[in-house]
């Protein structure tokens, strides 16, 4: 009898998030599919996060001809970023284009944007989410860069009923909940319709990094791949205008780990698989593969 109800329970929660996710795309969301137009050179793709790990990999990777390549966030600030060329980079935190925010966040913006324009020189997409079009500074120094294409993508929330979010995630009208940069570049990735998906620098071993201080600020020390050495424990940011509350940093990493089973669960509908090929990684939703 439990067992029954759990599971009317989780009906009805499902049809709630459905409708929520239904509204949410009426009044956020673009009804406009831009990664259609998007071209690819290999069958394969290599997505390349931040993790400590990353060094390893690019130390020891030689074949990165046989794949396109994907980067994300901070990625172009280091010196490989110019050596590899990727054809994608991704960036989805909103601190990065929108005004209101500490000017720390309003600095990391700028260094990043004008890295990308003043160091791309071949053909790379550049994605991100609608909302960013609204703002004008971050596009300012990247509309002066030809060979950089924008196209916008729906970061929307979207729960609720399996085959309902899975048909609107193949329409590009949003994503499970994007708290980390992983889960926009993985659903493009599917969407673009690679049938093969392989990832390197995905660590995400921030749960031991978790600290609280004397005066109960909760602290996390997350550590990429081109600051190893002077990563520091700080506040985690909500949105560029506060600091997180250490449940709220739990219920984000909650959210993220759980919705890379909803992509692997999406992948495997659309005939795509997904390899995790970074050592000692924590997410456990993906095959893990070596890559050649």
């Amino acid at each position: 009898m439990i067992q029954f109800l759990l599971q009317i329970r989780k009906g009805l929660v499902d049809l709630i998030n459905s409708f929520e996710s239904m509204l949410k795309i009426l009044f956020l969301s673009k009804f406009d599919f831009q990664i259609k137009n998007v071209s690819q050179n290999n069958t394969k793709l290599l997505i390349l996060a931040n993790g400590p790990s990353v060094n390893n990999f690019l130390s020891s990777f030689t074949n990165f001809e046989h794949y396109d390549l994907l980067t994300v966030n901070f990625f172009p600030l280091s010196d490989s970023f110019k050596k590899i060329q990727p054809r994608f980079h991704c960036i989805a935190a909103p601190e990065l284009w929108r005004t209101g925010v500490k000017q720390e966040y309003i600095d990391m913006s700028d260094q990043l944007f004008g890295k990308l324009a003043s160091t791309v020189s071949w053909h790379m997409y550049l994605f991100i989410p609608f909302e960013a079009r609204k703002y004008s500074r971050w596009q300012e120094p990247i509309n002066q860069n030809e060979s950089i294409t924008v196209v916008y993508f729906n970061n929307t929330p979207i729960e609720g009923l399996k085959s309902l979010r899975h048909f609107l995630v193949d329409k590009g009208f949003g994503m499970p909940r994007p708290h980390n940069i992983l889960i926009p570049a993985l659903v493009i990735s599917i969407q673009l319709r690679y049938k093969e998906i392989y990832l390197a620098g995905v660590d995400h071993s921030w749960l031991g990094e978790i600290s609280v201080n004397e005066n109960n600020e909760a602290l996390v020390c997350q550590k990429h791949f081109y600051d190893i050495e002077t990563a520091a424990s700080k506040p985690m940011n909500y949105a560029g205008v506060r600091h997180r509350k250490l449940y709220e940093i739990l219920h984000k990493f909650y959210l993220t780990f759980k919705a890379y089973f909803e992509i692997e669960d999406y992948a495997k509908s659309r005939n795509v698989k997904i390899f995790n090929s970074t050592e000692n990684s924590f997410i456990d939703a993906f095959e893990r593969k070596k890559i050649y």
